[in-house]
């Protein structure tokens, strides 16, 4: 029998408040979230703070399979991707 699991790209979108000085605009924001030194994965503590604050982040989330983007070592056959074996 064979395995019936496939490994799919999904983005996930949050829409999370968070506080920033008052005198930085947009691309100062999104230099410091993307390009200068703060993780991505501080994302998880904050997000983890919201869920405690409001119960929830169903909300503020959204999830969605990205169409034909392969993963990296998989390859992909009628729209779905499976994980080569080594």
């Amino acid at each position: 029998m064979g395995d019936f699991t496939q490994t799919r790209i999904v983005r996930f979108e949050v829409l999370l408040p968070m506080q920033f000085p008052r005198d930085q605009d947009d691309w100062e924001i999104n230099f410091r979230l993307n390009e200068s030194s703060w993780c991505m994965s501080n994302l998880i503590e904050l997000l983890e703070e919201y869920d405690r604050e409001h119960g929830c982040l169903c909300h503020i989330c959204t999830a969605r399979v990205v169409p034909n983007d392969p993963v990296p070592g998989c390859r992909t056959h009628h729209g779905s991707t499976e994980v080569e074996s080594k």
